[in-house]
């Protein structure tokens, strides 16, 4: 029964994602549409001004705003002049100013954006000498989402059809496979189910999803039509006869190149039964005329193409979150009943906890911890605020950036402090407090109305985050043996880049549904029940800190050790880390700016990053344990660090953007195999063994968190350079890793293959 209840919801979790996607195309296409309409009227204002007229006395407006009612269905409309003093209509938005200043900067006329459910739209308005002012409207969505939410049921319903088929597939392959209630085989049923239910979700939304798309397309074409049928029985009324009329074939040429929806427009002496037509009045000769259009198919096509594969990836990202969910559940059906509250020793020798708990833990931290990823910059945006310090007033680009970095710099703090207090009580206590904490922030900022009291509250949110960050990296290493440990480290970081995947994808479809402040109230929901997970099924196991205690070396191996911790901890800082930390700003910000630059769109953008998560959660963890059972973390590493180096360098020389596709995908693979390397490197050097795992780990955590907050910024002055920069960018990597290994003893005397992690 929780296998098919399972089922249903991941099958609806599909539904829901392709469903908010296409309501936010709707709303996007039926702004475009508004203000391919909105732009033609504007046409007749722009024709005044070009043959004398004053915007400012613009005799005749009250019938282009009573035009703009008609065919927009907006009534709250605003002109301003070329310094943004208002002329007509209402009072225009606050933000008016800074949209402006974005369509100069981008060399565009209009600019379309969303607020508070209300759609607005502003073009320029082109005189004689330039841009003379501005016309804006205002509207809300319900028009647009009124539009969606009949193919959204029909949505809905193929989703109840394929949950339905679903279930009686799983139980008839749970009946006639033989499984033996063996995990893998279990898992295997149950993904195979939801691929075959979901592949059949993806032919239903291809079917639902053209006669969508066609339905707008129809709307935006009938919105012409009834614009042009307006025109023409003007003339008609003023006395003109068809055959007066010359180049009428180039006009209506002009309003359908006007609008991709639109093929052709064209005035006929007879109706066309495969297209969309207006019958016009007959003129003074008695001759009867209809004005035809023809929808683009190649629009239609478009959009269902690119609708179909938003749908692929939302159905993958379903997927993504079964496949965790699904080896949390089995484990923990499956697996023994364990005491879970009382404090456990550590066993070297053998795993005290199952892998699938590990993981599913760790993404329920993820899914909550990464939520806001999608909203928070948008937040600061909505409900800004000029916010003076000492009497200087904060730039608004600045002041952006301040939520982030203020969380950051918290955390660095307090991952610090956390290896102390995980020494001292454990993970469990410091992850489950950490969420608390952080819980207490997500509740702040749903009740935060202006920028300050925000930022406090991601502040708040840090102060938690350090500690329940390393709680759960601790853990994985804490309940595993010596030799299952890179497995477990691996597995817990497949689960956290899956969490960071989906939750933004979620978090963005809840914060449209339930508003920001909604969303963060979610938030704080989902971080209850982390705690609760947390709090019931993760083993409460003694650090292995105080389990060495009881092997303490010998004063002369001590002082041996201690003259090792002199430079192995801060050269991997130095040769490891940073140059890692310069990698990663390929895939953050170097792999978009240069997708951007040439061409690429943002969905393809997306579509790799998305392929770069699936290399790290299922390619980078699978190959971490075969890697680490075959050679040293001490010599993987800087291995790891040189292919990443000597792709970049051939990169630098011959850019391809498949190239800078692929090499984004080589480094998923290679972040799904550093963090278990370097929990192994930490957990084997001698300045851990001295002063405690968990407290190296907490300053490993403090210099992550601070080269973290200013490698983007050296990342960004060096790439002022371009490619060259990448290029020395790649040398330093290769110098970094080769000093690395040296320091280590690669090249005389590492050489420890099939031992595990033991160097």
């Amino acid at each position: 029964m929780v296998m098919i209840v399972f089922i249903f919801g991941i099958v609806f979790l599909s539904a829901v994602l392709n469903a908010y996607a296409f309501r936010n195309s709707c709303v996007d296409a039926d702004a475009e549409n508004t203000a391919v309409i909105l732009s033609s009227l504007t046409e007749r204002v722009e024709y005044g001004l070009k043959y004398g007229r004053d915007l400012g006395n613009y005799y005749g407006i009250e019938d282009v705003f009573d035009e703009i009612f008609i065919y927009c269905g907006s009534n709250d409309n605003y002109i301003v002049n070329g310094e943004l003093e208002p002329l007509y209509g209402i009072d225009p938005p606050e933000e008016l100013a800074d949209k402006i200043e974005l369509m100069k900067v981008n060399g565009e006329t209009q600019y379309l954006w969303m607020s508070r459910e209300t759609q607005h739209i502003v073009l320029a308005i082109r005189g004689r000498e330039g841009i003379d002012g501005y016309i804006g409207i205002l509207y809300p969505t319900e028009r647009a989402q009124a539009m969606s939410l009949a193919y959204v049921k029909r949505m809905y319903f193929y989703a109840l059809i394929a949950g339905i088929v679903g279930a009686l597939l799983f139980e008839l392959l749970f009946h006639l496979l033989r499984h033996s209630f063996a995990r893998k085989s279990l898992r295997r049923i149950v993904m195979a189910t939801i691929l075959v239910i979901n592949i059949g979700s993806i032919l239903s939304s291809y079917v639902v999803l053209s006669a969508g798309y066609r339905e707008l397309a129809s709307d935006v074409v009938n919105g012409l039509l009834d614009q042009s049928a307006g025109n023409m029985e003007g003339l008609l009324a003023a006395g003109v006869r068809y055959s007066d009329i010359r180049d009428m074939d180039a006009y209506f040429q002009r309003v359908a190149d006007s609008s991709a929806q639109v093929s052709a427009i064209t005035l006929t002496s007879e109706a066309k039964e495969d297209a969309l037509t207006r019958a016009l009045s007959a003129d003074g000769e008695g001759e009867v005329r209809y004005l035809t259009a023809e929808i683009s198919s190649e629009y239609v096509g478009a959009k269902v193409r690119s609708a179909v594969i938003n749908v692929i990836v939302t159905t993958i990202t379903s997927m993504m979150i079964a496949l965790e969910i699904l080896i949390f559940l089995i484990d923990l059906l499956l697996g023994e009943k364990k005491e879970r509250r009382k404090l456990r020793r550590i066993d070297k020798s053998k795993s005290i906890e199952s892998i699938g708990i590990v993981r599913g833990l760790s993404f329920c931290f993820a899914g909550f911890r990464f939520m806001a990823v999608a909203f928070m910059s948008i937040v600061l945006a909505e409900i800004y605020r000029p916010v003076v310090i000492f009497g200087y007033q904060v730039p608004y680009e600045i002041l952006m950036t301040f939520p982030l970095s203020a969380q950051v710099f918290i955390s660095m703090i307090t991952s610090y402090l956390s290896g102390i207090v995980i020494h001292k009580r454990g993970w469990k206590v410091a992850t489950i407090g950490g969420v608390v904490v952080m819980c207490c922030g997500t509740l702040a900022s749903s009740f935060a109305y202006e920028p300050v009291s925000f930022i406090l509250a991601q502040m708040l949110i840090g102060t938690g985050l350090g500690f329940a960050k390393m709680g759960i990296d601790i853990y994985a290493v804490a309940v595993s043996s010596e030799a299952d440990m890179s497995a477990y480290t691996a597995a817990s970081n497949a689960s956290i880049i899956v969490g960071y995947s989906c939750a933004a994808s979620l978090g963005a479809l809840i914060a449209s549904v339930f508003g920001y402040a909604g969303a963060y109230l979610v938030m704080t929901g989902l971080g209850i029940l982390a705690i609760m997970l947390l709090f019931f099924f993760g083993i409460n196991v003694v650090s292995r800190d105080e389990a060495k205690e009881e092997e303490k070396a010998s004063p002369e191996e001590a002082e041996t050790e201690q003259k090792k911790s002199d430079f192995r901890f801060p050269a991997y800082i130095m040769f490891i880390i940073i140059p890692y930390f310069f990698i990663m700003m390929f895939t953050d910000y170097f792999f978009p700016v240069y997708a951007n630059s040439v061409g690429i769109t943002t969905d393809v953008i997306g579509y790799v990053m998305l392929a770069y998560g699936i290399a790290t959660a299922y390619i980078g963890t699978k190959l971490c344990p075969v890697l680490t059972k075959r050679a040293s973390s001490s010599l993987l590493m800087p291995l790891v660090l040189l292919i990443l180096a000597a792709s970049f360098m051939l990169f630098s020389i011959h850019s391809m953007f498949i190239s800078a596709a692929l090499i984004v995908v080589l480094i998923g693979i290679a972040d799904g195999i550093m963090p278990s390397l370097q929990f192994l490197y930490v957990y084997t050097l001698p300045f851990a063994q001295r002063v405690g795992f968990s407290k190296a780990l907490g300053v490993e955590g403090f210099f992550s968190n601070m080269i973290g907050a200013i490698a983007p910024v050296i990342f960004g002055i060096v790439m002022l350079y371009g490619n060259s920069g990448l290029g020395i960018v790649a040398i330093l990597i290769a110098i970094s890793a080769v000093l690395f290994a040296i320091m280590n003893g690669i090249v005389k005397s590492d050489r420890n293959r099939g031992e595990g992690v033991a160097e």
